[in-house]
């Protein structure tokens, strides 16, 4: 079922609103979700919404958007990202240096590094920092759009054991 369909569906029937807290994959995207308006609102209120158990794979793609509080992120990623999620997608805006700590790495530290095959980041503030923990599982790493120093990239990369593809995502 789709996205947009499953979350309607929740809003109107208690028990499926239930099956909902659980859904697996959560695309969060304009065209996916169908919206016109309050981009940012409405995935807020579909995380929030969302309990995070059983969420294998997140995209989250708010580049349209001028700008994404750092509080909001921080909060989506708390409530998303958890032990077991396999695939994080991550598109934000374009971000200005002066704010480049704008990104909290320090919320992928739940538990998810051991967890996580595919991360692909489209944020321009993206700081991965020494403390970022030991990738077990991740085969597959993209950063696209991405401000980051040699010794982060490099440190990023020393701890992930599996990597097999580096660089940019295949175009279909």
């Amino acid at each position: 079922m789709p996205l947009r369909d499953a979350a309607r569906l929740a809003c109107v029937s208690h028990k499926f609103w239930r099956s909902w807290r659980c859904y697996p994959k959560l695309d969060l995207r304009q065209e996916t979700l169908g919206l016109n308006g309050d981009l940012i609102s409405e995935v807020d209120n579909i995380l929030k919404n969302h309990s995070g158990v059983g969420l294998k794979e997140l995209i989250i793609e708010l580049s349209s958007c001028d700008k994404v509080d750092s509080c909001y992120i921080s909060s989506w990623l708390r409530i998303a990202v958890t032990a077991g999620i396999e695939e994080l997608s991550l598109f934000l805006p374009h971000i200005p240096e002066e704010e480049e700590n704008y990104f909290p790495c320090s919320s992928l530290l739940n538990g998810s590094e051991k967890s996580i095959r595919y991360l692909d980041i489209g944020i321009s503030a993206f700081r991965p920092t020494a403390g970022l923990g030991h990738w077990r599982s991740l085969t597959r790493l993209y950063l696209s759009s991405v401000r980051v120093a040699d010794d982060e990239l490099e440190g990023l990369l020393y701890s992930c054991d599996a990597l097999e593809h580096f660089g940019s995502p295949e175009l279909p």
